[in-house]
């Protein structure tokens, strides 16, 4: 579970297998759903919401994506894009 401006979300298994195999942190995630670099994008075929941001540590820069399902409040998946 992560809760971000007071909406509690659970994390699908699909997501907590990339969050572990990629090793992306929960913090990444709360602050990319709190804060996204830009208005979420709406994927209407699968009526999710896509969030993005960078994160920047030493000289290494990340772009996460995280896919929410609102109607479920469920984090769907979390993947570094390019």
């Amino acid at each position: 579970m992560l809760e971000v401006k007071g909406v509690t979300y659970f994390f699908s298994n699909h997501a907590l297998d990339e969050m572990d195999k990629r090793n992306i942190p929960e913090e990444w995630i709360k602050r990319t759903i709190a804060d996204p670099d830009s208005e979420p994008e709406y994927e209407e075929e699968r009526d999710n919401h896509r969030y993005h941001k960078v994160f920047r540590q030493r000289n290494l820069v990340y772009r996460l994506r995280v896919v929410v399902d609102h109607k479920k409040n469920r984090i769907v998946t979390v993947m570094y894009v390019d």
